[in-house]
């Protein structure tokens, strides 16, 4: 067996000495929490365990090292706190009167844990490596993955993705999802937490639990996800099924297209205030609007109801004609074993009516893959920024983000979602919040921008930070400038804050007064944010007469100024002018 005695349990990198890892700065002499498996025990005689990433009612996720293979692995107890606790030797002890429900849910718990493993050969779910029975508990051992949460992505990219982009995500996702339905898997949890993204661009399902975590009201303190669970989770009595992760993929996507997190399902039944996609981003097509609306219909009679029906929503054509890409038949399932192994990750192309089709499908995955590849915003996922439901099978050290940064030291908040955050159990059981809203011209709404005390910080006990969130760009109303000269108008934009990238002026043929404004493309007293709403000033120039030809400045082709001389409201654009012009 290899030698752990030099390991670090907060990454798994070699270390040369005692103390703080050099790599993380995880100290392994500092106080441990008892109710977590004791670092460094070993589990099925080749797993260490490390450091704790993440925590909910059903479970505690570990990360780990692999003796056999020399790799890092996560590492999942089935450990709900309300129906056990831990004795000094890291088994588990059953509350008295909690047996049933404990024994239920573990088999439960087992059962996802066996077929996901049977399904190890899909693309996008992070495969089951082994299976455990020790302690009174069961541990499922999984492939580690380097990756972070979709919505840190999302957050890096701007808030959203236009349609061609979402699409080269989404629909091998939504492919796997529904051979999982069909294997008789539901998630429930799909977030944008849940979902990770590799640096090739390729989207993973994580965090599949029992149905009691993910419903309201159930035997163990569920974990939901506000503005992406389910109308039905919320209520005990409620039908759930396929129809369910519907709804949280329709949502994850909403936010995707849009920038905007759907509001919690639970709202809308008074009062259904979710908006068409394509009414708050009008670069999505009217038939994906149509679907994701249909996906996230609070009435799971009245939604789709399965994800093949969403994907040929999706990929309807302006033609009408549509492609739905439906797996192959599976091999022969792998059966439970010994074997230590671990399962390769097979391809399965998606069959179509005609040979032509598949080799049409073949050769556009290709570009698109290419395509994505230089595109996609791998800045978002640097190493640093790995997910604590995250894993790598590298042997390289993998360096602590948000989630992975427990214990004595803070977390790195910064750049993640308020909301996120005291959602996230993990982070409330370990750190009192103070959140200070604050107008940022740089920052997305309702993200962190600064933290105290700072990322990495010591912090004994429960301490507070104080998180620093975006409340975007300031509104203020919009001036009068109408009537004003172009220099005036200048002035009192300067005077007000807005920078000179935020406005423009234009020159119009209109009837009016020469060099001055004639109105704006914003009606005066608008609530408006500071420099990220486009201002307008269409000013009658007196160089200009309606009979003249305008001249472009950037030399327009032959076509652009025929059209010029046809037009009978013209405009040129000319250079901003501020007040020392």
């Amino acid at each position: 067996m290899i030698d752990t005695s030099r390991l670090c349990m907060g990454c798994m990198s070699r270390k040369e000495q005692s103390g703080p890892c050099p790599n993380c700065g995880f100290d392994e002499s500092q106080p441990h929490d008892k109710s977590f498996l004791p670092l460094r025990a070993v589990l099925g005689g080749r797993y260490v365990v490390g450091r704790c990433l993440t925590v909910n009612g059903e479970a505690i996720t570990y990360l780990g090292y692999d003796c056999k293979t020399d790799q890092t692995v996560q590492i999942r107890e089935y450990m709900p706190d309300v129906l056990c606790s831990r004795r000094l030797d890291g088994s588990l002890s059953i509350k008295e009167g909690c047996e049933a429900n404990y024994k239920t849910l573990m088999l439960e718990y087992s059962g996802i844990l066996k077929t996901l493993r049977q399904e190890a050969q899909l693309s996008n779910v992070i495969p089951v490596i082994d299976i455990l029975h020790e302690n009174s508990t069961v541990y499922g051992i999984f492939q580690r993955i380097q990756a972070a949460p979709l919505g840190r992505f999302l957050n890096r990219c701007g808030g959203e993705l236009n349609w061609s982009r979402a699409k080269k995500l989404f629909i091998p996702l939504l492919n796997t999802l529904s051979t999982l339905h069909e294997a008789g898997i539901i998630h429930r949890g799909i977030s944008p937490e849940t979902i990770l993204i590799d640096k090739s661009g390729e989207l993973w399902l994580s965090n599949f639990s029992t149905v009691a975590l993910r419903t309201s009201q159930s035997e163990i303190v569920p974990h939901l996800f506000p503005g992406y669970t389910a109308p039905e989770q919320y209520d005990p009595s409620g039908s759930q099924g396929p129809w369910t992760d519907v709804y949280g993929v329709g949502a994850v996507m909403y936010k995707t297209l849009t920038g905007t997190m759907p509001p919690q399902s639970t709202t809308r039944r008074i009062n259904d205030n979710l908006c068409p996609c394509n009414q708050l981003n009008p670069s999505v097509p009217q038939n994906v609007s149509d679907v994701i609306a249909a996906a996230t219909e609070y009435d799971y009679s009245r939604r789709t109801q399965s994800v093949d029906d969403m994907l040929s929503g999706l990929l309807q054509t302006a033609e009408g004609k549509t492609s739905v890409y439906k797996p192959q038949e599976l091999p022969e399932k792998r059966q439970d074993s010994q074997e230590d192994s671990v399962p390769e990750r097979k391809v399965y192309h998606r069959s179509r009516s005609a040979l032509y089709a598949v080799l049409s499908m073949l050769v556009t995955f290709g570009v698109l893959g290419y395509i994505m590849l230089r595109f996609i915003d791998t800045s978002a996922l640097e190493p640093e920024e790995t997910s604590s439901s995250s894993v790598s099978v590298s042997k390289a050290p993998i360096a602590a983000g948000p989630l992975m940064e427990a214990g004595n030291n803070v977390p790195d908040f910064i750049g993640m979602s308020a909301e996120s955050i005291q959602a996230t159990a993990y982070y409330t059981d370990n750190y009192f919040f103070s959140i200070r809203e604050e107008e940022n011209d740089e920052v997305e709404e309702g993200i962190v921008f600064d933290q105290s005390p700072a990322p990495k910080a010591p912090m004994q006990n429960k301490g507070t930070v104080v998180l620093y969130v975006s409340k975007g760009a300031p509104m203020i109303p919009m001036p009068a400038l109408a009537g004003r000269t172009v220099d005036e108008a200048v002035q009192i934009l300067t005077a007000s804050g807005f920078s000179p990238d935020s406005y423009e002026i234009v020159y119009s043929f209109e009837d009016g007064e020469d060099d001055k404004v004639l109105r704006t493309n914003i009606a005066p007293d608008t609530p408006i944010r500071k420099n990220k709403d486009k201002i307008m000033l269409i000013v009658r120039s007196k160089d200009m007469s309606s009979s003249s030809e305008p001249e472009d400045e950037e030399d327009p082709d032959e076509e652009s100024s025929s059209s010029k001389k046809n037009s009978s409201s013209k405009i040129v654009v000319k250079p901003k002018r501020s007040s020392d012009d």
